[in-house]
């Protein structure tokens, strides 16, 4: 059991309220529908929101996921960029555009730069958000500065210690700059914690070090059998949804 030695004090009287009209409300519960895969929900009840407030950019945002998850790429980048020009609070719409917009595939120098500076909107709104430290990371590893590379997928790792690419994002880094005793130890962590891909890429990574620099040995396959999920179960849920949905975006961009 852990028990907090210094609890915070819950004051119900200090929490911030306020009145929410029918279209955010009708926005927010399409919001809970499509984190929770039930899109039709989702669509509905994001149809009714913007007919009650064309201008409501969460319902915007809502609709280009699920353009997104449609396959309707266009569409989706339009609706994402609407969104944030609505509200600039928006951090998932402002991610979601930037990564679905040619800068995120561009060699140019100054369209590196203006991903850099696009992917640090999203950071001013939410410093937690570990996607955009990934895309970072690999923007600096993209520009060949390794140690700004190595820093950022840290914190990501940090931020979500569950998505095991973010270790061995940080493990092909240290392996790049010659580090391999500790890009050893990075393909060790997920070889031993994940199946399926993760596995696989965690054992390339392994297999890539000198013998000679590498301790320790990988988990045998019968240990990697028990962890894998049972049918009808998934390691995604354990992962939160909005991460989700960034980590398809990213996978989808690097697809091209």
């Amino acid at each position: 059991m852990t028990i907090l030695k210094s609890p915070p004090i819950i004051r119900e009287k200090e929490f911030a309220i306020r009145t929410v009209g029918l279209a955010e409300t009708e926005a927010q519960l399409a919001s809970y529908h499509l984190w929770s895969r039930d899109y039709q929900g989702a669509r509905s009840l994001t149809e009714d929101a913007l007919k009650n407030d064309p201008k409501l950019g969460l319902a915007h945002e809502d609709i280009g996921f699920l353009n997104f998850a449609d396959g309707k790429d266009a569409e989706a980048s339009s609706e994402f960029a609407q969104a944030y020009a609505l509200d600039n609070k928006l951090y998932l719409s402002q991610f979601a555009k930037t990564m679905m917009s040619p800068l995120a595939t561009s060699k140019r120098i100054q369209d590196m730069n203006a991903l850099g500076a696009e992917l640090g909107k999203v950071l001013q709104v939410n410093p937690l958000f570990s996607p955009a430290y990934i895309q970072l990371a690999r923007l600096a590893y993209r520009e060949g500065d390794f140690p700004t590379a190595l820093m950022i997928s840290r914190k990501a790792e940090e931020l979500e210690p569950s998505l095991a690419g973010y270790h061995l994002l940080s493990g092909q880094i240290l392996l790049r700059i010659g580090r391999n005793a500790e890009a050893a130890d990075a393909a060790r962590f997920v070889a031993d914690r994940w199946a399926g891909p993760d596995h696989n890429v965690a054992v390339e990574l392994w297999n890539w070090i000198p013998a000679a620099e590498r301790i320790g040995t990988l988990s045998p396959e019968w240990f990697q059998r028990i962890l894998r999920p049972r049918r009808g179960s998934s390691r995604e849920s354990l992962v939160p949804k909005k991460i989700r949905i960034s980590v398809l975006l990213s996978n989808r961009v690097a697809a091209r």
